[in-house]
C-alpha cells in the first residue's frame, strides 16, 4: 500500500478529476488524501509516499517539492490544464511561452509529469529537454466526467451561464503572472490591459443583456478563479446568482454558455450545449475559434437569438484540430493516471519522526510570501490566503466578511 497526497490548484476545476484518480488508486489498495496546494506543508505531518503537485511554475512550489523529495517522498506533477496548442505556441512571445511552459527547473526531484496530449508533451520536452523520459501523455483529464451518463437537469426556463474569464484584470501590472519573470514586464502589462479592456466590454453589456432576456431565461454568473466579483454583483446581482461547484456539474445544469475564450467551450460541446465567445481574451487562437465570436452587445444578442438549444454549435474544424491538443478522450484518462502512479517505485528513504515541519526559504524574487495566513470562507466554501493577519477580511470570491475565521498556519519551532 502506498500513501498518496493530491494537491488541488483550483478546487472547483481539479477536485472531480482527483476524486476519480483517487477512486482507481483506492481500488488498487492505496490510501489517498486531497488538499489545496497552499497546504502542501501538511505533508510534513502526513508523511505520504507520493505527492501529486499541480504545475510547478513558481519558486515556492519548486522548493517545497525539492524538500519533499529530499525527505524520501516521490514527487509527481499533473498538469491541470492542457497548456497551449502547438500552432499557438509557435506564434506567441517568448515571455508568454515561458509563462505557459515554465521557467523553473525541477527535473532533479520530479519522477513523473503527466500531461493531457502527446502534442503538448513533445512541446514541453523540446522546451525543457531535462524532462525527457519523465513526461507522459495520459489523456484529456478534464473531459473524463463527460463520458459519464448523467441525466440532464430539467429547468422551468432555459438557463444561460455567463462565465467570466478575466483574472488578470484585478492584478497589478507589475507582476500579474506569478510564474513569469519580473523582467517580462511587457507581458504583465499586456495581459492586464487585455483583461481589463475585455472585461469592461462585459461590464457594459451584461446588464442590458440580462434585462432583455431575464423574463425568458434564467441567468447565472460563474466567476473565473481569482477574479473579484464585486462589480458583477453590483451590476446584475439581483438578476444572475453565482454558480459555484465543479465545472461539469454547473454545465450540466445550463442550456447556453457565454464565455470569454475558454476550454469550457469544448466541455459545452461535449454536452451538446451551444456557446458564444464574447470579448475573447485567450491567446490560443484554436481555442478561441471553438465558439462563434462576438465583440459587442448587438452581435451577442443576434448570435444568442439564433442558437438552437440542445445542440452544440462548435466549429467542427476547430474541434477536429483540437483533438491532438486535448489528447485522448475515451473516459479512461484517470484510470491511466492511476496506473502510472501505482507503478512508481518508492524513494526508499525513511522519514524520521523529528523531520522539520518546514524549512524557511529566502527567495531572490520579490512578492513571494512565506508567512501566509489561511482563512476559510464558510459562505462560498473556499480557502483564501493572505500575506498578514487581519481581524476582519472580505472573501475575494464572494465578498462575505470573515470575522474570526483567520488562523495563522504553524511554523517550524
Amino acid at each position: 500500500m502506498k500513501k498518496i497526497l493530491f494537491l488541488n490548484h483550483d478546487t472547483q476545476r481539479d477536485s472531480a478529476t482527483h476524486v476519480a484518480i483517487r477512486k482507481h488508486l483506492e481500488d488498487m489498495g492505496h490510501l489517498t488524501w486531497m488538499l489545496h496546494f497552499t497546504q502542501a506543508r501538511r505533508a510534513c505531518y502526513m508523511k505520504p509516499d507520493i505527492v501529486i503537485y499541480p504545475e510547478i511554475r513558481l519558486e515556492k512550489l519548486r522548493d517545497e517539492a525539492a524538500q519533499l523529495h529530499k525527505n524520501g517522498i516521490t514527487v509527481v506533477v499533473r498538469r491541470c490544464e492542457p497548456g497551449m496548442s502547438a500552432d499557438s505556441l509557435a506564434s506567441v512571445s517568448d515571455a508568454y511561452k515561458r509563462a505557459i511552459l515554465g521557467n523553473i527547473d525541477y527535473s532533479d526531484f520530479v519522477a513523473l509529469e503527466m500531461v493531457w496530449s502527446q502534442e503538448f508533451a513533445d512541446a514541453l520536452v523540446e522546451y525543457k529537454p531535462e524532462l525527457e523520459g519523465k513526461v507522459k501523455a495520459v489523456g484529456s483529464f478534464g473531459f473524463d466526467v463527460y463520458k459519464e451518463h448523467v441525466p440532464k437537469v430539467k429547468n422551468e426556463k432555459p438557463v444561460v451561464l455567463l462565465a467570466t474569464g478575466f483574472p488578470y484584470a484585478d492584478r497589478k501590472a507589475l507582476f500579474s503572472v506569478p510564474e513569469a519573470r519580473i523582467s517580462d514586464g511587457l507581458l504583465h502589462a499586456e495581459l492586464v490591459q487585455i483583461d481589463r479592456m475585455n472585461r469592461q466590454m462585459w461590464f457594459d453589456s451584461i446588464k442590458p443583456f440580462c434585462e432583455k432576456y431575464k423574463d425568458r431565461y434564467d441567468i447565472a454568473l460563474r466567476l473565473h478563479g481569482g477574479e473579484n466579483g464585486g462589480t458583477y454583483c453590483d451590476l446584475i446581482g439581483d438578476m444572475a446568482p453565482l454558480a459555484v461547484g465543479n465545472t461539469d456539474a454547473v454545465l450540466r445544469a445550463v442550456d447556453v454558455l457565454i464565455h470569454a475564450g475558454s476550454t469550457m467551450a469544448m466541455e459545452a460541446h461535449l454536452l451538446g450545449i451551444p456557446a458564444i465567445n464574447f470579448a475573447n481574451k485567450t491567446q490560443d487562437q484554436l481555442v478561441a475559434s471553438i465558439s462563434p465570436n462576438c465583440e459587442d452587445l448587438g452581435a451577442l444578442c443576434e448570435t444568442f437569438e439564433g442558437l438552437e438549444l440542445g445542440k452544440s454549435n462548435a466549429n467542427p474544424d476547430a474541434v477536429e484540430k483540437l483533438q491532438s491538443f486535448y489528447g485522448v478522450n475515451d473516459g479512461n484518462t484517470c484510470k491511466r493516471a492511476a496506473e502510472l502512479i501505482d507503478a512508481l517505485p518508492l524513494g526508499g528513504a525513511e522519514i524520521s519522526g523529528d523531520w522539520l515541519v518546514y524549512d524557511k526559504i529566502k527567495y531572490p524574487s520579490p512578492y513571494v510570501y512565506t508567512d501566509m495566513v489561511m482563512a476559510h470562507c464558510s459562505s462560498c466554501n473556499r480557502n483564501v490566503a493572505f500575506s498578514s493577519g487581519l481581524d476582519m477580511v472580505k472573501c475575494p470570491y464572494c465578498g462575505v466578511c470573515m470575522c474570526g475565521l483567520i488562523r495563522r498556519m504553524p511554523e517550524a519551532e
